[in-house]
């Protein structure tokens, strides 16, 4: 028998990893806050709406009846104004609510609402938080089907998100199941995966949780030593953590132990450890405590039938039997039916013992029947989720390799970008070396300009001094022919031949020799004078040029 269901471990973890960002808040200052932002701000219908989920969520452990009406006022609010956030965390507080007062199907209603309305808004986390209570409502129904499902399309988003936290908690309850259906193998891969996860992401409490899981499975297949070893570590670690719920489900597993061995008394007291570990669980869990209460009451029932106190056997069968029914328990029904058969059957009451065992045997016929189509759904379920599976490792591979893709055309664009940049530097600096080459050329042409200006210079001042030279030289001559033109008519000299000539040479060299020295200096300097003087006055004669 066992009892066990992992969504729960410690109260305040589970609040705070179930529901995400729903954390409690006891403030009494921050609901002051809250009824004055609601009375004086004039919020609008959406506004209004997750004011009062956050109203709902303060008082969700402190005054459940108050969260209900709150919640309720926001549902309303957020269908009015069409708030899809509005509606999905009001519907969250109150499935949750309905969870604590054991109105499985009606917290399953408000659930999957939450799964409608996240497929709409895209908000995984709410839609996680609602598959993995919509498993666990299903799990106490024993609808094991409808909860390998729900925990499968759970888990089926963790994996597409990558989230460690949620990926834990779905192995670990896919792990209950499989051990409740009988499947050890599938179930003990499951709780191992869920604790390396745990163990990785550093949630003791719910790392101690899978922990007493094995050990409880191991129990199962007759492996003590496994189980003892597992079981001491989640005891320790509950211990240290103060976790009631990790504690009173180490009790029970011990206590199925000892009644196994045929230690009744240690049973009794490992069973009644469980009892006051279950009072001692407050306002913040949210388990389902007539669940838990029912199993502690069958187990009380089982060691009082084999201690022969049929009495009290009969009364906890009774309780157990009574709390079923109001929760629809069905499994607890048929089997506080069948322990009341037995106490009949040893008390020699056989005729109440088999009407008893013809209700046992209803029920359990109805599971076995139900158990049939679920593990057909089961085997479809595990078909369908590890084909899907497959298609989200191929999804994942390629958008990997699209990644790879993008990134090597980042590299080629970031490449591209230095080598253009690389180019304009280049470009810049050449046509910096072009621009300093122009100005060293202009320089250089300034330098030959002023050079020539100088030679120029130098020139006229040599053309000046020949011709002062040459003029003075003309006047000189001119004047020693005149002189000898004069003594040739005055003298007497017998040979007037011999100064004819030197007159006539005098004259020569004076007339020609001068101005072609001239002519040839004068053109060096001003080589195009004459041809415009003559474009201009083309009829001056020789002799005007040279003046």
């Amino acid at each position: 028998m066992s009892n066990r269901f992992s969504i729960f471990v410690s109260p305040t973890i589970l609040f705070l990893v179930l529901v995400a960002s729903m954390g409690v808040l006891h403030s009494q200052s921050k609901l002051d806050s809250l009824f004055k932002a609601l009375n004086t701000d004039k919020p609008n219908k959406q506004e209004q709406s997750l004011l009062y989920y956050r109203i709902a969520k303060t008082y969700l452990d402190i005054a459940p009846d108050s969260s209900w009406q709150f919640a309720s006022k926001g549902l309303l609010l957020a269908e009015k104004s069409k708030s899809i956030e509005g509606a999905i965390n009001n519907s969250l507080i109150l499935g949750h609510l309905s969870l604590k007062k054991d109105s499985l199907f009606e917290a399953q209603k408000y659930y999957l609402e939450v799964i409608r309305l996240t497929g709409r808004s895209g908000n995984m986390n709410s839609a996680m938080t609602a598959w993995l209570m919509l498993g666990y409502a299903n799990d106490l129904l024993a609808d094991y089907g409808k909860a390998l499902e729900y925990n499968f399309k759970g888990l089926q988003i963790a994996d597409s998100l990558d989230s460690k936290t949620y990926q834990s908690r779905f192995h670990n309850n896919i792990a209950v199941i499989y051990e409740k259906t009988g499947d050890h193998k599938k179930s003990i891969d499951n709780y191992f995966q869920a604790a390396r996860i745990f163990k990785e992401i550093g949630d003791d409490n719910y790392y101690a949780n899978t922990l007493l899981n094995l050990g409880s499975i191991y129990v199962s297949l007759n492996l003590m030593d496994s189980a003892l070893k597992y079981l001491n570590q989640s005891k320790e670690i509950n211990e240290g953590s103060n976790n009631h719920y990790g504690l009173l489900n180490y009790y029970a597993t011990i206590g199925e132990m000892h009644f196994d061995e045929g230690d009744y008394d240690k049973a009794l007291i490992s069973n009644q450890n469980q009892l006051e570990e279950l009072e001692k669980l407050d306002d913040s869990f949210f388990g389902s405590r007539s669940y838990l209460k029912i199993g502690v009451y069958i187990h009380f029932g089982d060691i009082y039938s084999e201690m022969g106190d049929f009495e009290n056997a009969m009364d906890n069968y009774h309780k157990a039997n009574q709390l079923a029914k109001k929760s629809s328990f069905l499994k607890y029904i048929g089997t506080s039916y069948e322990g009341m058969s037995k106490v009949y059957e040893k008390t020699g009451k056989m005729d109440s013992a088999l009407s008893y065992y013809k209700l046992f045997q209803k029920y359990n016929d109805s599971l076995k029947e139900e158990e049939n189509i679920k593990k057909t759904t089961e085997l479809k379920m595990d078909y369908q989720f590890r084909k899907e599976r497959k298609l989200m490792q191929l999804e994942k591979e390629q958008m990997e390799s699209r990644q790879k893709i993008n990134g090597l055309i980042y590299l080629s664009i970031i490449g591209a970008s230095i080598s253009a940049l690389l180019l304009f530097v280049l470009l810049f600096l050449r046509q910096k070396d072009k621009h300093k080459q122009s100005r060293l050329k202009e320089q250089n042409l300034q330098l030959e300009k002023e050079n020539l200006a100088k030679e120029l210079e130098y020139k006229n001042k040599e053309l000046t001094t020949n011709v002062i030279y040459l003029l003075k030289k003309n006047e000189l001559i001119s004047g020693i022919s005149n002189k000898l033109k004069d003594a040739d008519c005055k003298s007497e000299i017998k040979e007037p031949k011999i100064i004819s000539e030197i007159i006539k040479e005098l004259d020569r060299n004076t007339s020609n020799e001068l101005w072609a020295e001239f002519e040839t200096r004068f053109q060096e300097i001003y080589g195009d004078f004459y041809k415009r003087l003559n474009e201009q006055f083309p009829d001056l004669t020789p002799n005007d040029l040279k003046l």
